[in-house]
């Protein structure tokens, strides 16, 4: 599976990447002054993650639609 290029935030802080691991393929956010990536719940399966103008929030790819979901938490939201 080929999951995209990662995303950067306006801004430059925050990078967004896919990834696979346990339980599967996702989105992962890590701040750039920070050594950890925190998963982004409900990305299961996403790929080819992109920032809006803003950046408060991440598109992606998964399951056939394109999906929005707040960087700081919440349920992706279908989009198209």
């Amino acid at each position: 599976m080929y999951y995209g290029a990662p995303a950067r935030a306006p801004g430059g802080r925050t990078i967004v990447f896919a990834a696979s691991g346990p339980p599967g393929g996702r989105l992962y956010a890590r701040r750039l002054n920070d050594l950890t990536a925190r998963a982004l719940v409900g990305t299961d399966d996403g790929d080819w993650p992109f920032f809006s103008p803003d950046g408060a929030w991440v598109g992606f790819s998964s399951h056939g639609a394109i999906r929005k979901l707040r960087l700081d938490g919440g349920t992706p939201v279908v989009v198209a």
